[in-house]
């Protein structure tokens, strides 16, 4: 593989360099006599004739026509703070190539912000969701947001680059932006960043949010009474049957089993969590628990059975227990 035998040349121009994607144009000297122009952005690890060599044997974007260099081209999915090299080659109708055209980059840093901006209100914060008013100011043509629990393993770079890059959560005009199914009384990260009219992003904003607790403060006499049906120990699990009854006070409520296997991470919030956030079953009137073959709900041992029961105005009742004797 020979380079410059051609008399075709081509010059890489108009380079912009994002996060995430590398965008230029080509000029090129005589284009009625090419076959095809090689194209590609490569990391820039050793010598740029083997990088060449290895694009034009494996190629994945080449042109053949001509009219293509009217416009730009842009290579996305590339990596934050890293080396790359813009590289075109040029082969004529005979066959012979031109010499390389390269043009070396470092892709922008997460933390990296633009000219773009937005305005962001101070949040409405529940139990469960987090909502924000969000305002585009002149030269903002949409924003990016995301929401993460910032527990001890949170860190602020890799938040960012998630906001930022492959990041689907978008508005692209002023308005609400709420955040759901969150965990109560839990720490979370909100991140928004706003993009420019020509598609760069701006400035990024990092707001600090702790969900509320749960209020019970539902219907005292808002019960539902246990009657367990029958207990079946096994080697690995246990099963438990149980018929669950409601009074007239309740309007729905789920249920839970708490033991010596989950308790570590299956606490009373999380169970109210899974109900409020829909992953829990709610259930109304009479229900018999008999798990999926009949033989009653999957526990393990010291096994509780936990209620959460909402009154007819829709408040909260305090978790209920029920102690499953046999398996303690």
């Amino acid at each position: 593989m020979v380079f410059g035998e051609s008399g075709l040349s081509l010059e890489i121009r108009d380079v912009s360099v994002q996060m995430d994607n590398a965008s230029f144009g080509l000029n090129i000297n005589s284009a009625g006599d090419m076959d095809k122009v090689y194209i590609g952005v490569k990391q820039n690890k050793g010598d740029i004739e083997d990088i060449a060599k290895d694009m034009i044997c494996y190629p994945r974007s080449f042109i053949t026509d001509a009219g293509f260099f009217d416009r730009d081209t842009t290579f996305s999915y590339l990596l934050p703070e890293t080396d790359y090299v813009i590289i075109a080659v040029a082969k004529d109708r005979d066959g012979k190539l031109s010499q390389i055209a390269s043009h070396e980059v470092q892709t922008k840093s997460v933390m990296d912000q633009g000219d773009a901006t937005c305005s962001i209100s101070e949040p409405v914060v529940g139990t469960n969701d987090i909502v924000f008013d969000v305002a585009m100011d002149p030269g903002t043509v949409g924003v990016l947001y995301r929401s993460q629990e910032k527990d001890e393993w949170y860190d602020e770079a890799a938040f960012v680059k998630s906001l930022k890059i492959n990041n689907f959560n978008k508005i692209s005009e002023d308005g609400e932006v709420k955040l759901g199914n969150l965990n109560s009384e839990t720490d979370y990260i909100v991140g928004f960043c706003a993009v420019g009219e020509d598609g760069t992003l701006g400035k990024h904003y990092l707001i600090d949010v702790t969900t509320e607790p749960y209020v019970f403060d539902g219907n005292p006499d808002a019960e539902v009474a246990i009657e367990i049906e029958s207990v079946t120990m096994g080697d690995w699990s246990n099963s438990v049957k149980f018929t669950a009854t409601p009074n007239d006070k309740v309007s729905k409520y789920y249920f839970g089993i708490s033991d010596a296997n989950n308790r570590s991470y299956f606490i009373e919030s999380s169970f109210v969590d899974q109900c409020m956030q829909g992953s829990k079953t709610e259930y109304t009137g009479t229900q018999t628990f008999e798990g999926w073959d009949g033989s009653g709900e999957s526990c393990g041992s010291e096994a509780v059975i936990w209620i959460l029961a909402v009154d007819m105005e829709g408040k909260l009742v305090p978790v209920a227990e029920t102690k499953v004797e046999d398996t303690w």
